[in-house]
């Protein structure tokens, strides 16, 4: 089980992790069918700390918890944020992953920091 574990983490790192972005995107393929990333601040840069995947020696903690922490990015008086409040899609069109605060995202937030 360690084995898969260890490979699943790698993968998201390797796959999903963006460097200049210092966070975890969505991965697709352009036009030219080489992997690029869509990065879009929010749940889905936070799911491998949500999932317990984020190990508390990595060196992804340190950007991951930023970004949750900061109240221009996912932060707000009424817990943490679907999607950046710097992203251009925020609160707008179709709001349901866009802005509002998920009890149960919130809920693995404080589980995983009490864990960490």
């Amino acid at each position: 089980l360690a084995y898969y574990e260890t490979a699943i983490t790698r993968n998201i790192d390797d796959l999903h992790w963006d460097e200049k972005e210092q966070t975890f995107c969505d991965a697709t393929i352009d036009e030219y069918e080489e992997s690029v990333h869509v990065c879009h601040k929010g749940y889905i840069s936070i799911f491998p700390f949500l999932t317990g995947m984020l190990d508390p020696d990595s060196p992804r903690l340190k950007p991951v918890l930023d970004l949750i922490n900061n109240p221009e990015e996912l932060w707000s008086d009424y817990g943490i944020r679907g999607l950046s409040k710097n992203d251009q899609y925020y609160g707008t069109e179709e709001n349901y992953w866009r802005s509002p605060v998920w009890m149960p995202i919130n809920y693995l937030v404080l589980k995983n920091l009490y864990v960490s």
